[in-house]
């Protein structure tokens, strides 16, 4: 054998490593999936879910029948109260989709008979059903008693939509009930709904683009994503760039979070390279004790004025409340220094971006606008709602759509925007997908089933969270900026809000500008 075939051999080999297992703490590794494709659920040693029954008891408990078949520790046993449609059910924390991988549920089961019949049903998770997600059976038969099985069911030929259904319900031997009558269950495995490798946007290196860093007193927590300005747009004709820092001694109620620059030369811009602190860090930095923003300062909107100057439009927060939406404004000439034109809140509605266009402001905040010529009266804006959830690409944004960025490219006459979505959480989204405007008024989302960007896969630095896509381009291709949530490793679930370990820092993904604008379904 050569060396090429050898090496190739070889990297094959790694790559079947990688796929089947993700690192734990300590160093140890742990078969997450059984198969590609494939993802456990709940095995009830190591991934749990939400466990619930109707007129059943249910409860997890040790394996009562170790075998080849089912070796674990534990199990769920869901026990009958003797009504004839009793059943157990987990609730999974993020619904299930089925792009890529069949609509197939695995289980295993140990049943009390031999010849009885099982049902597996998918289900939304709000009561009843719906015109969107109506509930699915699938049905098969216990061969065996007081032995494990394996059972597959396949929801297939019933063609599921995706991003609806968050609920796998067991009945077992619907229409007859035997009063404790015992069935246990194990590892339910279902389709992976990692959409990474297929996004058009992708990741060039597999860590954080700028990481938080102690040397940076201002975003030695964390740094999240913010605005790029290109040399055609900045005053001094350098790369200029926004972001949100934390500082304090730990992602917690004691940090702070302020806007800061990062800068580049233009005759040595690197879109991947490394950005320069400006020493003067923060530029907008929290308010004195007692003032409305003494806690934090997040979201960052600038705006770039006819006469050169930037308007930053933010969020600010009082110390220790972490739910009011209130918009405060700073203003600069030269774009280090900021001075704040309100010693209150200027509008109870935080920013998302904000585009200043032929005489009038364009105030965006998700799947809302607000129009005005005067940003001191914003609550006198005309409103409109840009964006409804829900009819996106295999629904994905049916619950959440969120974080514009509105920007446009050379060579095509159309307004862009990036959004985030989600169809189970109101703020840790998985995906991006765009949408496309003549007036900056009326947007429509873009009509393609290809993921714009999405979360990084289990294991990865950023397979949380991901929020606000800054897309901007450079010679021949696009770049994104990102923030995401995550912490590299193993994480039993990366589908719960803001799990810990884990933090915020800036990812990048590359995409060749041809490719956008087809994507867009356009041509250049």
């Amino acid at each position: 054998m050569n060396k090429a075939a050898l090496r190739i051999l070889l990297l094959s080999f790694l790559l079947c490593l990688s796929c089947s297992a993700t690192k734990m703490p300590g160093g140890k590794d742990r078969k997450t999936v059984a198969e590609p494709g494939r993802l456990m659920y709940c095995d009830f040693d190591l991934y749990t879910q939400p466990l619930d029954a109707v007129s059943m008891s249910v409860s997890e408990t040790g394996n009562p029948h170790k075998d080849a078949v089912n070796p674990s520790k534990r199990c769920a046993v869901a026990v009958s109260q003797g009504e004839n449609y009793g059943c157990a059910f987990v609730t999974l924390s993020r619904a299930m989709d089925f792009t890529l991988n069949a609509p197939v549920i695995k289980v295993k089961i140990l049943s009390p008979r031999a010849g009885v019949r099982i049902c597996c049903q998918i289900k939304r998770k709000a009561s009843g059903d719906s015109e969107d997600c109506p509930r699915l059976n699938e049905y098969a038969t216990s061969s065996k008693a007081g032995e494990w099985e394996d059972y597959c069911f396949d929801f297939s030929s019933q063609n599921p939509v995706s991003n609806w259904y968050q609920k796998i319900v067991f009945y077992f031997d619907p229409g007859n009930g035997n009063v404790g009558e015992a069935w246990y269950f194990d590892s339910i495995e279902g389709p992976d709904d990692d959409l990474s490798s297929i996004s058009l946007f992708q990741r060039p290196f597999n860590h954080p683009y700028i990481e938080a860093d102690p040397a940076y007193p201002w975003r030695s927590v964390c740094i999240a994503a913010g605005y790029v300005f290109s040399p055609e747009e900045t005053k001094d004709g350098n790369w200029y760039y926004y972001v949100r820092g934390s500082s304090g001694s730990n992602i917690g109620s004691s940090e702070h979070q302020t806007i800061g620059l990062l800068t580049q030369k233009a005759g040595k811009f690197n879109p991947l390279g490394k950005w320069d602190d400006y020493k003067g860090n923060p530029v907008i930095d929290v308010g004195a004790a007692g003032e409305w923003d003494e806690w934090r300062i997040l979201g960052p909107a600038p705006c770039v004025m006819p006469d050169g100057s930037v308007q930053m439009f933010y969020k600010g927060r009082p110390y220790g409340d972490r739910s009011n939406k209130l918009c405060g404004l700073a203003v600069s000439d030269d774009w280090y220094h900021f001075t704040k034109v309100s010693d209150g809140p200027i509008y109870e509605g935080n920013p998302a971006c904000v585009i200043y266009n032929d005489g009038k402001y364009y105030y965006y905040q998700g799947c809302w606008l607000r129009i005005f010529t005067d940003p001191m009266k914003i609550d006198e804006a005309e409103v409109v709602k840009c964006l409804e959830a829900g009819d996106g690409p295999a629904n994905f944004d049916r619950v959440c759509v969120y974080g514009n960025r509105v920007f446009r490219l050379k060579g095509l006459d159309k307004w862009i925007m990036t959004y985030y979505g989600s169809s189970s959480h109101a703020d840790f989204p998985d995906r991006a997908h765009a949408a496309v405007s003549d007036d900056l008024v009326h947007w429509t989302k873009v009509d393609n089933p290809r993921p714009l960007f999405t979360r990084g896969p289990r294991g990865a630095w950023d397979q949380g969270g991901i929020w606000l896509p800054m897309i901007f381009e450079f010679e021949d291709k696009l770049y994104m900026y990102y923030e995401a949530w995550g912490r590299e490793g193993f994480v039993p679930d990366r589908d719960q809000d803001y799990f810990r370990p884990g933090l915020s820092q800036v990812g990048v993904a590359v995409c060749d500008k041809k490719a956008f604008i087809e994507w867009l379904g356009y041509e250049q």
